[in-house]
């Protein structure tokens, strides 16, 4: 046997020491690691480079990610509101885009190749879009007034007008129970003459359309073409102009028309005005379905004017 590999034996008395355990050779080297590195690194990255080094299953995935940021209170106020405008603005966006120009020269080539119902059913979407959910419809009445025509006997149809007296009658064209106006074409036929003294609760608008018409408490005159605004409060007797066939005004009226008796002068309520009938959207709408039904129309061709 060679003397390199021959170990000399143990003497008596002597004891051979045990060598020293691996895990604390590794803990050496990894202090004297960190103590070198060190001088270069901040602490937290010296920190960082001992837990990646003691654990090298970790070292190969990304650092962990960032705790999630603290929900704020208002967040659970705005997230909701927020859902419903992005979705609102889609909407909207779309029903835009579907009647603009563009889109309409490009709908037109596109529907060249496409079926008559497609086409039908395409603008009946567009159209579907142009109101959010839960918005009432709109009111279109076609053929409401014949500007061409100086006469009356170019009308579709003369029972639409709602007689209130022999030379008095009014056409509704929209009845808002819900806000408590109404808006309707004023007849008056048969030469001048006074349609009455009343006081408004509400203002009213009007649009000469045919004829020519004022109050007796004011000194213009209203003539086609002309708009009149009147203040609420005030109470005045209008009259039509002698020679006029016809007079046709469009009245958008608000709150209650107070039909009222005696003469206070100058448009002033005196003491001989008394309150002897009245006129709102709830009268107006009684008498127009009254009126259609006995006509044959129907009551609700009145009742399709109601929002």
């Amino acid at each position: 046997m060679n003397a390199s590999t021959t170990t000399a034996a143990p003497t008596r008395g002597s004891r051979l020491l045990p060598p020293p355990p691996l895990p604390s050779i590794l803990q050496l080297l990894l202090l004297l690691v960190v103590f070198v590195v060190g001088t270069t690194m901040t602490a937290s990255d010296a920190l960082l480079f001992q837990r990646t080094v003691s654990s090298p299953r970790t070292s190969r995935h990304p650092p962990p990610s960032p705790p999630p940021r603290s929900r704020r209170p208002s967040d659970s106020i705005l997230s909701p509101h927020s859902r419903f405008s992005s979705s609102y603005s889609r909407r909207d966006h779309r029903a835009l885009h579907a009647w603009t120009p563009s889109s309409s020269a490009s709908s037109a080539s596109s529907a060249s190749s496409s079926t008559s119902t497609s086409a039908s059913t395409s603008a009946s979407t567009s159209r579907l879009r142009a109101a959010p959910e839960g918005a009432l419809s709109d009111i279109v009445v076609h053929s409401v007034f014949d500007f061409l025509s100086d006469g009356i006997e170019t009308e579709e149809d003369t029972r639409v007008w709602v007689p209130q007296s022999d030379r008095l009658s009014f056409r509704p064209l929209c009845l808002c129970t819900s806000q408590g106006y109404y808006v309707n074409l004023l007849k008056f036929t048969g030469g001048g003459g006074v349609l009455g003294r009343h006081r408004h609760s509400s203002p009213v608008h009007a649009l000469t359309l045919r004829g020519t018409w004022g109050y007796e408490e004011h000194d213009w005159r209203a003539s086609p073409g002309t708009y009149v605004y009147e203040p609420p409060g005030e109470t005045h007797t209008l009259i039509v102009d002698d020679g006029c066939d016809e007079m046709i005004t469009l009245f958008h009226v608000t709150g209650s028309l107070l039909y009222v008796s005696g003469g206070g002068g100058e448009g002033r309520e005196g003491e001989d005005d008394v309150i002897i009938g009245y006129d709102d959207v709830f009268t107006k709408l009684d008498k127009a379905r009254r009126w259609y039904e006995e006509c044959g129309l129907g009551r609700d061709f009145a009742d399709r004017l109601i929002r």
